[in-house]
């Protein structure tokens, strides 16, 4: 429980460093976000009262945003559609813009999640970069399936922590001889 303690401080400042990380990631897609969202608002003001309102001069200004914020989120409910052949492309270019402001909503949070995840401490990181390294050194089938083994092995029994390696890094000699020596105490002593 000593040894918890004495941690504590080397925990601390590596969680600060971890959330220090995440903030500058989340303030990076938080910006993107924005924008894009900036630009959608801006788009259907603009396709609403300009381009669907020209083209049925019966509908009112409710319908025509209704209409484009259901076809940009590509739920499209069928209920307004598109009467010619000018109103179909027209209404075919606009589902296709909001396809794609709709991925790149999706791919940026996906990307913001993805990036927490990828750290130098994340098992799976570190077994991709070694299977990577392996490949490119033209690496035996053999040996890449014995690393994957291994890595799994890591994460299966120890949960991606290597304990000894941790101890070995992280407390002073002195504190170390004391914990191998209660670690190693029932051995000895049967």
């Amino acid at each position: 429980k000593m040894l918890r303690a004495v941690q504590i401080p080397k925990i601390i400042t590596r969680l600060q460093k971890n959330l220090d990380y995440c903030i500058q990631i989340t303030m990076k897609e938080s910006q993107v976000s924005i924008l894009i969202m900036f630009l959608c608002s801006v788009l259907i003001v603009v396709w609403s009262s300009a381009g669907w309102n020209a083209l049925r001069l019966e509908e009112n200004a409710y319908d025509s945003i209704y209409w484009a914020f259901t076809t940009l989120t590509t739920v499209g409910y069928g209920d307004l559609t598109p009467v010619n052949y000018r109103e179909t492309l027209y209404a075919l270019f606009v589902g296709a813009i909001g396809a794609t402001f709709s991925a790149a909503i999706i791919a940026n949070v996906t990307s913001f999640f993805h990036d927490v995840e990828i750290s130098e401490d994340n098992t799976d990181h570190k077994l991709n970069c070694v299977v990577y390294f392996m490949e490119r050194q033209n690496s035996s089938a053999e040996n890449i399936k014995t690393i994957e083994d291994y890595f799994e092995y890591i994460e299966r029994e120890q949960e991606g922590i290597n304990e000894e390696l941790l101890l070995n890094k992280a407390v002073p000699d002195h504190i170390k001889a004391n914990i191998l020596i209660h670690i190693t105490h029932t051995m000895v002593t049967n």
